[in-house]
């Protein structure tokens, strides 16, 4: 399978599996299963739009706050 339609794949699966984890926190009333899930959200839209990993944007995100 080409790559790059692989890590879309993954970025897409990211961002959908993010918002039903933060869909599912909102009905449990789980703030950190909300958070978690919102995060991952996130970092599947940023993984499709720049076409970098999740780990080397965990990265950049890591340097930026420290």
């Amino acid at each position: 399978m080409d790559p790059k339609l692989k890590s879309k794949i993954r970025a897409n699966w990211k961002t959908v599996s993010g918002e039903l984890k933060s869909r599912y926190g909102e009905m449990v009333n789980d703030e950190d299963l909300k958070l978690e899930g919102d995060i991952e959200q996130t970092f599947g839209r940023l993984e499709n739009k720049t076409r970098k990993s999740i780990q080397q944007l965990e990265q950049e995100v890591e340097q930026i706050l420290l």
